[in-house]
């Protein structure tokens, strides 16, 4: 722009106040969106989390117990040999690897809920940052359209107003 330029185009400053509004009520309705999205996920990923904990700690268990009702039908059949004894250790080393398994998964899922916790945390707290950003700069650029339209307006009235032909 050129500053001995006297004017403007009164349309043109009203069409940029415009675009500043729409950008405003943009980054107001970004960052709202962004805190509410962010904030959903970190929730449902946690239920699903938890869901999928107690599922495979539930499936794991089952056979734990299904491998300890065998056993306990074994222990009253009459039967002797080096079957029976392979059979009572496989049954016993299968106990103990299901027992080894569900401890380790517990672990994982437990380290892998305090992990999301502390990303969900920090997630959060970026996504609520943007957000007082976007509110502050949606409120700056509902600023600059005020100031574009009057100053538009006034530009009109100096410009191309006030004088009459008689």
């Amino acid at each position: 722009m050129s500053t001995a330029m006297l004017g403007g185009d009164v349309g043109q400053i009203q069409q940029g106040a415009t675009a500043y509004r729409i950008l405003g009520e943009s980054l107001v309705a970004c960052g709202g969106q962004v805190v509410a999205t962010t904030q959903d996920a970190v929730s449902t990923l946690q239920d699903q989390l938890a869901a999928a904990q107690n599922a495979v700690v539930s499936s794991v268990q089952t056979v734990s117990q299904e491998s300890r009702s065998a056993m306990s039908a074994l222990s009253g059949t009459a039967w002797t040999g080096a079957n029976r004894a392979q059979v009572e250790e496989v049954g016993a080393e299968l106990d103990a690897r299901v027992n080894e398994t569900t401890m380790r998964i517990q672990e994982l899922f437990e380290t892998f809920r305090a992990e999301l916790s502390r990303l969900g945390t920090e997630l959060s707290d970026v996504a609520t940052q943007f957000n007082m950003v976007a509110v502050s700069a949606g409120e700056s650029a509902a600023s600059v359209a005020q100031a574009m339209d009057s100053q538009a307006i006034q530009l009109d009235e100096v410009m191309n107003t006030g004088i009459t032909r008689g």
